[in-house]
């Protein structure tokens, strides 16, 4: 009974919330994608892509700093380490939620658009730093506004390290339909 009832409070609230909020389905399709309940583990890398944060860095080691005709085009988020032990997820074919993928960079030349789920696009660039890397940084809300150190590697992905909040990240370059780009906008 009392969980019932709960559901039905709970159902109650969210009609009444549609009904009466403008832009309410918006406001509850981006809590859904920001809510983590779509976003589940994947283990799916390519045929030769790092499966360890050390083979990362080794491939990053070994990279280099990419031209502007290098970079420009569209970059998918294929692999993330959230810390240096820990489980990366991989797909070769992009980390998604459903059929949105997390992350996307458009760049033209140096000038990119950072797209990731959750938060509204953001434009930014990539930067040459001294240590031979090109460094971009994006702000996720609140503090978290982590810099990437990325590297073309010798199978032309993108990998970037040195971020205080991700470890490792690794994009790869590939045709996206315009309707799995995250475009999340607040009303």
């Amino acid at each position: 009974m009392k969980k019932r009832l709960h559901g039905a409070l709970l159902t109650g609230s969210f009609f009444a919330l549609l009904c009466c909020v403008p832009d309410a389905t918006r406001a509850v399709a981006v809590a859904g994608q920001n809510s983590g309940e779509d976003s589940i583990h994947q283990n799916f890398p390519c045929g030769d892509q790092s499966r360890t944060y050390k083979e990362l860095m080794a491939s990053f080691a070994k990279g280099r700093v990419p031209s502007p005709s290098d970079v420009s085009g569209t970059w998918v988020l294929v692999g993330l380490w959230l810390y240096k032990d820990s489980k990366p997820g991989l797909n070769c074919k992009g980390l998604n939620r459903g059929k949105t993928l997390e992350w996307v960079i458009q760049a033209k030349g140096y000038s990119i658009e950072f797209d990731s789920i959750g938060d509204g696009p953001q434009t930014t660039s990539f930067e040459l730093d001294r240590k031979g890397s090109l460094t971009f940084s994006v702000g996720f809300g609140g503090e978290n506004s982590p810099v990437f150190r990325c590297r073309m590697t010798e199978r032309r992905n993108l990998v970037c390290s040195g971020s205080t909040y991700y470890q490792g990240a690794e994009f790869k370059k590939m045709a996206v339909e315009e309707d799995r780009i995250p475009r999340d906008t607040y009303p």
